[in-house]
Formats: structure tokens, C-alpha cells, sequence
């Protein structure tokens, strides 16, 4: 298992259009915007929380297939009963024409690996929920897998990134673990590269309260393992080496008295 280092995730708002679907529609309106001239637009980022859209892009599309094939499969897609409640989504996904966009939340990797039916909701309204057919989870998880996530944009995003040429905004970190000390809230994010140049990610929350939100996502590593998985822990601790400052994440675990398994982070110092 491969280690990295985090940078911030900066969240901010995109505009969101209504979803313009009324309580009693079975399936969301196959016209999701009125077509004209201008060119649409399809942008993707990891989903980082509920609440404003993670305006780090992820990757964007700008070719007219792609796009349509993003715009039917939200038309195609059937109304699920009753409210939901549900945990982290995979994506935030805006698809933009003529400068109106349309913000959902997508939950598409676990669904487009096992051949089932991924699923979605409106950025504005979690509780409402659509499920995908299984040709559009298939179509949209080959596309965003396609997508390359490059150190270089990484670092553009905020990122604390780790590749094979060293360590990028290390200081994003270190300031992350000293707004932690302070009961400041905060978000970062490590993206951290194999050798054959693929990413993996480390993302860290903290509200201002007792709880480290971690999730470690593997499944963009083609060569690995896919795996994601979230715990809480209470603290950071830190070790001065003779190679810098390691950090680790401890008083995890239902009882607080474990140490994570798959995160550290070494500071050159």
C-alpha cells in the first residue's frame, strides 16, 4: 500500500439550476437543458461532503458525444421511492449548456465495476434519489475512469502531492495539523502517485470538534487493490525523525485506542 501526502480541498459554490421535476414524475425530463448554440460542458470532481459543490476539478469534457452521453443518462434515469439517507457519494458532477448548470452527486463506482445500477441525486435536494440504467452506469464509470488525474493538475488544485520527483505543498499539511491543535476546521487532501502514475487519495476533515474525518480511496489505481474506506480518529501525532516530521493519525477505532493502518505522513525537514 502506497503512502502520500494531502493538500487543501477548497469547496465553493456553483450556481445550481432547479431540477424542474415535479413530486409526481416517475423519471427525471429527458430535456434537461434547451438545446442551442453554444457548446455544453461537463466538469467532475471527487465528492469531498455535502454542501457546496468541490470546485477542484477532477477532469471536464467538452466533446459533444461525451456530453450527450452524460445528459441521457440523467434523462433515462427512474425516480427512486420514498427519502434517502445515504453516506458519501463518489462524484460531483455539473453538466453545463449554455451556461446553465446542473449539479448532481453520483454514486457510480462500486455499481459500474459489478455490472449493477449506479445512482444520483440534485446537488439541491439529497433526500431525492434516481437510479442510472445499467448501460448509462457502465458508459459514465468507462468515461470517468478514463479520466487522468496528472500531478501537475493536482498541484494546481491545492493539492500536497507526492511523486516520484518529491513532495508538492507540503506547507498545506502542516498547516492543516496546526489549525487540528487549535479546534480550527479545516480540509486537506494527499494525492499520491504509484510508479505507473496513478492516484491515490487521502482526504482529512475536521469540523472543530473531537473527530478527524479520513477516507482512503485506492480505486483510481489501476494496478492496485480497489478499496475505500473512512474512519474517525481523535488526534494527529507527531514524530520528529531524522528525516523530518511524521505524522500519524491516532485514538481511532469505535474505542479510540487504535492507530490507522493506512495513513503517514513524513515532512522532510
Amino acid at each position: 500500500m502506497r503512502k502520500g501526502i494531502m493538500a487543501l480541498m477548497a469547496a465553493g459554490m456553483l450556481t445550481l439550476a432547479a431540477c424542474g421535476n415535479s413530486a409526481e414524475e416517475e423519471t427525471v425530463q429527458g430535456d434537461v437543458y434547451p438545446v442551442k448554440n453554444e457548446a455544453p460542458k461537463v466538469t467532475v470532481s471527487r465528492f469531498v461532503d455535502f454542501g457546496p459543490i468541490n470546485e477542484d476539478v477532477y477532469g471536464s469534457f467538452a466533446d459533444a458525444d461525451t456530453i450527450k452521453a452524460f445528459e441521457e443518462a440523467v434523462g433515462s434515469a427512474q425516480r427512486m421511492e420514498g427519502q434517502l439517507d445515504v453516506g458519501a457519494a463518489d462524484y460531483d458532477v455539473v453538466i453545463e449548456r449554455d451556461g446553465v448548470p446542473k449539479a448532481i452527486r453520483l454514486w457510480i463506482d462500486d455499481a459500474a465495476e459489478e455490472g449493477a445500477k449506479g445512482m444520483f441525486v440534485d446537488a439541491s435536494d439529497s433526500g431525492i434519489g434516481y437510479t442510472l440504467t445499467a448501460d448509462a452506469t457502465k458508459k459514465l464509470g468507462e468515461l470517468i475512469r478514463g479520466i487522468e488525474y496528472s500531478a501537475e493538475q493536482a498541484e494546481k488544485n491545492g493539492d500536497v502531492v507526492l511523486a516520484l520527483d518529491g513532495i508538492k505543498n507540503p506547507g498545506t499539511w502542516v498547516q492543516f495539523a496546526e489549525n487540528v491543535k487549535q479546534k480550527k476546521p479545516g480540509r486537506v487532501q494527499i494525492t499520491a502517485y504509484t510508479v505507473e502514475g496513478d492516484p491515490i487519495f487521502y482526504n482529512l476533515s475536521y469540523n472543530g470538534g473531537d473527530d478527524i474525518r479520513y477516507r482512503f480511496d485506492t480505486t483510481h489505481d489501476a494496478y492496485g487493490n480497489p478499496e475505500k474506506r473512512e474512519e474517525f480518529c481523535g488526534e494527529i501525532a507527531e514524530t520528529l525523525t531524522d528525516k523530518g516530521m511524521e505524522y500519524r493519525l491516532k485514538s481511532c477505532g469505535a474505542n479510540r485506542d487504535q492507530e490507522s493502518k493506512t495513513f503517514s505522513i513524513l515532512i522532510p525537514g
